[in-house]
C-alpha cells in the first residue's frame, strides 16, 4: 500500500504538469480563433460614439476586443497555476514518504487555484460563447470570404474550454485524494512504529 501511494504521487506529478501545460496552451490559443474570425469585423478608428458610430461592420463585430480583458486574465491564471504547481516539486510532494506542513500548503494552494481558475474560465467561456453565437454570421461571411478568413459558427475553441476546466478540477480532486491517502498511511506507519495495531 505504501509503495502504491508513492507511485501514485509520482504519476500525479506528471499528470499535473500535463494539465497545467494544456491549460496554458489553451489560454494562448482560444483567442486566436476569435481573432482570425472577428478581427476584420470591427474598426476601432470608425468608432465615434458622438456620431452614433460603433465601428462594427456587423452585429457583434467588436467581440474580439471585448474579450481581451478576459483573455488577459485567463493567461494570468494559467501562469499562476504553473507557478503555484512548482510548490508541489519544491516541497518534494512527488517523492516524499512523509508529508510536512509545506506539502499540505502546496496541496491546498494547488487545489484552490485550480478550482478558482476553472470557475473563472467556465463563467467567461459561457458568457463569450453566448455572445459569439449572436454574431451576424451572414454579414461576417460577406466580409471574410473574399479574404479567405473563417466565418462559421463553430464554437469548438469555446467548447474545449469546458474540457480544460474539467481537467483542472480533476487535478484538484486528485491532489486532495492523494493528501488524504498519504495522511492515512502516515498514521498507519506511526502506529506500526509504535508497535500498535494498524
Amino acid at each position: 500500500m505504501f509503495k502504491a501511494q508513492l507511485k501514485f504521487q509520482k504519476i500525479l506529478s506528471y499528470l499535473l504538469i500535463g494539465v497545467f501545460v494544456i491549460n496554458f496552451v489553451y489560454a494562448l490559443s482560444m483567442i486566436t480563433h476569435v481573432y482570425n474570425t472577428m478581427y476584420n469585423a470591427y474598426d476601432p478608428q470608425l468608432e465615434i460614439p458622438s456620431l452614433g458610430l460603433s465601428g462594427e461592420k456587423i452585429k457583434g463585430g467588436k467581440l474580439f476586443y471585448e474579450m481581451q480583458p478576459f483573455n488577459s486574465a485567463l493567461l494570468i491564471f494559467a501562469i499562476a497555476v504553473i507557478l503555484i504547481s512548482l510548490t508541489y516539486f519544491i516541497t518534494g510532494s512527488r517523492s516524499r514518504r512523509k508529508y510536512y506542513i509545506g506539502n499540505y500548503i502546496s496541496a491546498g494552494l494547488i487545489t484552490v487555484q485550480n478550482i478558482a481558475a476553472a470557475v473563472f474560465m467556465m463563467v467567461g467561456i459561457s458568457t463569450y460563447r453566448a455572445k459569439y453565437l449572436q454574431v451576424d454570421f451572414a454579414g461576417l461571411e460577406e466580409i471574410n470570404k473574399p479574404l479567405a478568413l473563417p466565418y462559421n459558427k463553430s464554437t469548438f475553441w469555446f467548447d474545449i474550454g469546458y474540457f480544460v476546466c474539467a481537467l483542472l478540477i480533476i487535478a484538484a480532486v486528485l491532489v486532495i485524494l492523494n493528501v488524504m491517502w498519504k495522511d492515512r498511511l502516515m498514521k498507519q506507519e506511526d502506529r506500526l512504529l509504535q508497535g500498535g495495531n494498524v
